[in-house]
């Protein structure tokens, strides 16, 4: 699943692609453009003596207004991992967001490095239908994503893809818009079968794929029951049933999960760790792409200088706003690369909390402190002036997360000298006075896509560079990811963005939230969840019928 990334009123369960101010494509991980991975898993029937065995009913929650499931319509993170049981991608990538060879067994790139060729895997069937996937199932996933436009989590990849032609019946060739390495990340949207009752509007009752799981029932009220699919190329999974059951809100889930009428929750609430202290639940903590950030007004006049905004930097304590605020339901990070992603540059954090290193910047900056308070009050131009910086958010429902962040912030640069005002704003409000450039420091976040373009952050022209950060090296380097058509040339170009931004401080990265996925006790050999992908690694899991009550 994708999502369009834009300003964000504090983490949410849903992963609307709607853009409400900004529009954002992100940068995750890409492998194999000449040559895809080729896997070969065997049809087994695992039967580990003293470890997994075949067998139990694994129950999932799904939002209480579903009908038929068509996995190109659904928003949900509920919907969007329950489509993953059942539907599969081109491609798939892992945990650590190396591409993995799916539905497409392997593709290459021709001497333009513009077309794409995607070899199919043969002999894979479509759950009931009496008949395998087929290079026009993709064709006409792709045409549909073409018509269904911004109703769907996957139209961002038109802005990359130009056209489509099926070659053979297991041959698709793409035509793309750049020669960009990391167009590959646009092409994990989930296959549906041509002729079989997908549309823009409908979908058949039954959802047919090709994944580990066919569904079997669909009821309004009493939700779906998929069964484990006997004919799934890959290795078989453990589980045999899941069972999604219709719940009206998150906490009404969790009471069912506590009540272990449920065995699996994605939980975002910051309380969800109490599980793991009372042994009541297996809990597991997984990156999101929630990213907040600082942003510096550059048309502010003490803000220009980059030394201010590296003291800025310097004089924070972003572990204990994690710890404080998020009770460490965040990962701190220097740019806006998840840590989990393979172009991360596993580099320790550079900005730690340094108030002597921040106090010698503002003071080459030249500023000064003339009488008996605390407060920076000469200006480099020898004006007296305190260094008094306006701070915006935004007011987020029924919780004060980001205010708590800013009143934290606020205490932290009062101890190099630099006074704080917060406005903490209704949404519309924050919005105008965002647009109108009406703050010195933008407390705000981003919820970032999965592909491995910052212009709309960074770009002098775009209108998502909330800072007016306006840098033609910037520029350029963002010019240069465009046009790299291997992994080690848009690595190499990314981590060259990844030093511009720690060095300009465009945005004062803060953290990636991260969320939470609960299990009841019996649910064991959890792992390779992602945000998109709670089940993910469905294939290793299994029921413990010892620890069943």
């Amino acid at each position: 699943m994708r999502s369009t990334a834009r300003c964000i009123p504090g983490a949410t369960s849903g992963r609307s692609r709607g853009a409400l101010l900004i529009l954002i494509c992100f940068l995750l991980l890409f492998a194999g453009c000449d040559a895809g991975p080729e896997n070969s898993f065997p049809r087994i029937t695992p039967n580990i003596v003293g470890g997994p065995v075949r067998g139990g009913t694994l129950t999932v929650p799904i939002p209480d207004d579903v009908g038929a499931l068509n996995p190109l319509a659904e928003r949900s993170r509920e919907l969007c991992s329950l489509s993953g049981l059942i539907f599969e991608p081109l491609i798939r990538f892992d945990v650590s967001g190396e591409p993995d060879s799916c539905l497409a067994q392997s593709w290459q790139v021709d001497e333009s490095q513009l077309t794409w060729t995607f070899a199919l895997r043969e002999g894979v069937p479509w759950h009931g239908l009496g008949r395998d996937v087929t290079a026009r199932d993709v064709a006409f996933t792709m045409s549909l994503i073409e018509e269904m436009g911004a109703e769907t989590l996957y139209s961002e990849m038109l802005d990359y893809v130009d056209s489509w032609t099926v070659t053979g019946d297991y041959t698709l060739a793409v035509t793309m818009k750049y020669p960009f390495y990391g167009v590959i990340n646009a092409l994990d949207f989930p296959v549906v079968p041509e002729g079989c009752g997908y549309t823009k509007d409908t979908a058949p009752t039954l959802a047919v794929g090709t994944g580990p799981y066919r569904m079997i029932s669909n009821d309004a009220a009493a939700g779906m029951v998929l069964k484990m699919n006997e004919e799934w190329w890959r290795r078989l999974p453990y589980i045999e049933e899941i069972r999604a059951l219709p719940f009206s809100n998150n906490a009404e889930a969790l009471a069912a999960l506590v009540l272990q009428q449920l065995d699996v929750l994605q939980e975002d609430s910051l309380t969800a760790t109490q599980y793991r202290d009372s042994g009541d639940a297996n809990v597991y903590e997984y990156a999101t792409r929630y990213f907040e950030f600082l942003a510096p007004n550059f048309n502010s006049l003490y803000l220009k200088d980059a030394r201010v905004r590296q003291a800025i930097a310097y004089a924070l304590n972003r572990q204990e706003i994690a710890s404080n605020v998020y009770v460490n339901h965040a990962i701190v990070v220097d740019t806006p690369i998840p840590p989990t992603s393979w172009l991360y540059q596993g580099r320790l954090v550079v900005y730690n909390q340094d108030f002597e290193e921040a106090k010698r910047l503002l003071k080459l900056a030249g500023w000064k402190n003339t009488d008996e308070d605390k407060w920076l009050d000469v200006s480099p131009e020898g004006v007296e002036d305190d260094l008094s910086l306006v701070l915006l958010t935004y007011d987020e429902p029924d919780r004060s997360l980001r205010y708590d962040a800013a009143r934290l912030i606020q205490t932290q640069l009062a101890n190099v000298g630099i006074e704080i005002v917060i406005r903490s704003e209704s949404w519309d409000v924050f919005v105008q006075m965002m647009q109108e450039g009406n703050y010195d420091l933008l407390l705000a976040g981003w919820y970032l896509s999965d592909i491995p373009d910052l212009r709309f952050a960074f770009a002098s022209d775009s209108e998502g560079n909330v800072s007016g950060y306006e840098s033609e090296q910037m520029d350029n380097l963002l010019s240069q990811a465009l046009e790299q058509n291997t992994a080690v040339g848009l690595r190499q170009v990314m981590g060259e963005i990844d030093q511009l931004i720690i060095a300009d401080l465009p945005i004062i990265s803060l953290y990636f939230r991260t969320h939470t996925l609960l299990t009841t006790l019996p649910v064991q050999a959890v792992r390779n969840i992602s945000e998109d992908d709670a089940y993910g690694g469905i294939a290793d899991w299994y029921i413990d019928p010892g620890l069943l009550s």
